[in-house]
């Protein structure tokens, strides 16, 4: 779950299925990564996305078992 959406650059991810080591990528819509963020064992993510421009992006999250677009 991801909220909130939309955001005014301070986002939470709660990742109850993906709770071990989380690598989180910031992607715009051209594909191009523009931030990237690491987190070990927590089941919420608070993510700070005030250094990006207002806009559009995906948000992919991976970890040693899933990954998530």
């Amino acid at each position: 779950m991801v909220f909130p959406n939309p955001t005014d650059g301070n986002l939470t991810i709660d990742t109850k299925e993906l709770y071990e080591n989380i690598n989180v990528k910031v992607f715009n819509l051209s594909g191009q990564q523009v931030e990237s963020f690491e987190f070990n064992n927590e089941s919420v993510l608070n993510i700070d996305l005030t250094k990006i421009n207002k806009g559009v992006y995906i948000i992919k999250l991976q970890s040693e078992m899933k990954t998530a677009v």
